[in-house]
């Protein structure tokens, strides 16, 4: 679940943690006082027992709370800052109340600052502030970075990036900017880091590279800059990480505990097309075909914007096909008693709002399919310098595109509509759905409540039995088996409808549904319906099995293409290992 190490500073403070964070064994509990000495080395000698937290499940922010503690113990600091996603607000002010910090040190204060800062003069002395990554983002790093100053003598206040994948995913973004100068300035701030996908690429290791120690001027580092330090471990890929790792968690800089699938069931279901399906797939990749043909997307630009959009085209085509097979699947589920988790990717939302309220009126839907075919289409007549001839052979392609029976309504909102009657919460972030109208034969616009939070806890007290995951809610939220609002055990099953890209992304999403103190284990069920979904599924799910789970469910055929270093027995894994260490030393 995640722990706090770091080297030392001259205090004796942390001064430098990073986590990988991940479930504990199903149903482990941990004495309060083990797991505050093995997070924070605290020793609470002088502390009562009676103030000590009551632990109800070793989770990540109990965690980050305790570490919390360890430092303004030990060094009289009164301030930390907590930043992460917005929907955790309420998660972390259950935690500093669950650890007890206000009884701890009186006078402490948990302040929400996930919309604003309070104003001048109205913080709290001593207080655990929350904000999110998009807050930092827009105001900048330097009212945070003021907040944690040392004050009185006292020591620099804590510093806490949770999901910090977020912020640090993409260096050219302002977010990572943000992130980094607020890291360098708050350089005497003791910094926890936590992730559950942190260590899955080097890249991640860019921003607490320095502060780990990995690189910098002097005689004491081998590698001046991120960049050499990459070079020398990516040729090494995922054993290079491993020896990392090691070596991290050898001078006390890392900590990480396993997820453990024991118990846990991965299930792949092949999906069947229909005739019809079918025959509209093979008329819509002869469209395509026909665009390529013309000659115009053969440059660098327009060719990129030709392969998106016939990559999007297709996955939201796939995604209908499906459809019946997963529904079916979604109500044998439910007849069993489960409750069901059903990930998707892209909800058609911007085709929606890019539509013509008149025409959504008298054609009775918005065909996101229809929209991404024909502004490539558009794309060719005006950004690919087409002339008279080009034109006419558009134009005839377009109305082929006219004459084709593409859904108005897309797989996200038919499953809404086909499962209506056992409740679906959905957590996508997107504000507005289209819903069937009967009397008017239809599918129409209509808004709906953003509120992520209030559909997760409509899930999790059984009011609905269905829940749609989007990357939206990849992170943070908790969809487990807690027993619903009578403490009855639903067990969970998780429908992967949509595959995420990468396996870092996929593991976050079964993380939903598999975390600590669950009174019973998820079942995973993959889906496929074309060759290419099943060599991707396969590819990704191989990802996923060196960082635990699905070994079960890729196809044999395809378990000796896939094979590499990773995939290899632990004797000679480590075997693999020495013999990279002999080289690097």
């Amino acid at each position: 679940a995640g722990a706090a190490c770091g080297s030392k500073s001259a205090g004796g403070s942390v001064i430098c943690s990073w986590t990988l964070k991940a479930s504990d064994h199903l149903n482990a509990r941990p004495r309060a006082r083990t797991t505050w000495d093995a997070t924070s080395a605290i020793t609470w000698s002088s502390t009562p027992p009676e103030t000590l937290p009551s632990y109800r499940s070793p989770v990540c922010g109990l965690k980050s709370m305790g570490v919390i503690a360890s430092h303004w113990h030990k060094t009289g600091a009164r301030r930390a800052l907590v930043i992460s996603v917005g929907s955790l607000a309420s998660d972390v002010e259950r935690d500093f109340k669950d650890c007890k910090i206000r009884k701890l040190f009186p006078g402490t204060c948990y302040v929400d600052a996930s919309a604003a800062l309070p104003a001048r003069g109205k913080m709290p002395v001593q207080a655990v502030v929350f904000t999110t990554y998009s807050q930092l983002r827009s105001k900048g790093f330097q009212p945070y970075a003021k907040l944690l100053r040392a004050r009185g003598g006292n020591g620099a206040g804590t510093l806490v990036l949770d999901e910090v994948h977020r912020g640090t995913g993409d260096r050219e973004t302002k977010t990572y900017k943000e992130v980094e100068q607020l890291i360098e300035t708050c350089s005497d701030s003791p910094l926890l880091c936590m992730s559950a996908t942190f260590a899955s690429h080097i890249e991640g290791l860019r921003l607490l590279a320095p502060r780990l120690g990995l690189v910098g001027e002097g005689p004491g580092f081998t590698f001046k800059c991120f960049d050499e330090l990459k070079n020398a471990l990516g040729k090494h890929k995922e054993t290079g990480l491993e020896l990392l790792t090691a070596q991290l968690s050898h001078e006390g800089l890392f900590l990480a505990r396993c997820i453990s699938y024991h118990g846990t069931r991965a299930e792949h279901m092949n999906c069947t097309m229909s005739a019809e399906h079918e025959a509209l797939y093979k008329t819509c990749a002869q469209i395509y075909a026909d665009l390529w043909d013309t000659g115009l997307y053969e440059s660098k630009f327009p060719k990129g914007y030709y392969v998106g959009s016939k990559v999007r085209f297709f996955k939201s085509l796939t995604l209908l096909a499906k459809l019946p097979d997963v529904v079916a699947r979604v109500r044998s589920e439910l007849a069993e008693g489960k409750q069901v988790v059903v990930t998707v990717l892209g909800t058609a939302e911007a085709a929606l709002k890019r539509a013509d309220p008149d025409e959504v009126e008298i054609s009775g839907g918005v065909s996101a399919l229809r929209d991404e075919v024909m502004g490539t289409i558009e794309y060719g007549r005006t950004k690919c310098g087409a002339g008279a001839r080009d034109l006419m052979l558009l134009d005839a392609i377009a109305a082929r595109v006219d004459e084709l029976p593409l859904s108005r309504c897309g797989a996200l909102d038919q499953f809404k509509y086909q499962l209506r009657e056992f409740g679906v919460a959905e957590l996508t972030g997107r504000s507005n759905e289209l819903k069937w109208d009967g009397s008017r034969k239809g599918w129409f616009p209509q808004k709906m409540a953003n509120d992520i939070v209030a559909a997760r806890r409509l899930f999790q007290n059984g009011s609905c039995k269905v829940a749609l995951v989007s990357g939206a809610a990849s992170t943070g939220i908790s969809l487990h088996d807690t027993g619903d609002a009578t403490g009855e055990s639903r067990p969970r099953t998780m429908i992967l409808f949509e595959l995420p890209w990468s396996a870092s992304a996929a593991l976050q999403l079964l993380g939903r549904v598999h975390r600590s103190a669950q009174q019973s284990q998820p079942l995973f069920v993959t889906t496929a319906i074309t060759t290419a979904e099943q060599r991707f599924s396969a590819a990704v799910a191989q990802r996923l099995r060196q960082l635990g789970p699905f070994w079960d469910v890729i196809p044999q055929a395809d378990r000796t293409t896939l094979r590499f270093p990773m995939g290899l027995p632990l004797p000679m894994r480590l075997r693999h290992m020495l013999v990279l260490a002999r080289r690097i030393v």
